[in-house]
């Protein structure tokens, strides 16, 4: 949807609730895109323990450095 900048002046409320339910709106001035009111991307969800799957590795173990032997069978 293009929207000149005039009416979003004059409607901002009323655009931003078109961009919040999923509308894509280009901002125009003198009829030329100048910029765009998308939906807010929703962030990533938070990382956790995946349901029915145990870890078998401590954290220390995870977070520590790797040996010169085992950094060698990675290169």
């Amino acid at each position: 949807m293009e929207v000149g900048i005039r009416e979003v002046k004059a409607r901002w409320s009323a655009i931003l609730d078109l961009a919040h339910s999923g509308r894509h709106v280009v901002v125009t001035k003198h009829g030329t895109p100048w910029a765009d009111i998308v939906p807010h991307r929703k962030s990533r969800r938070e990382l956790g323990p995946i349901p029915g799957v145990t870890g078998h590795i401590s954290l220390a173990d995870a977070v520590a450095p790797l040996d010169k032997k085992e950094l060698a069978e990675w290169e």
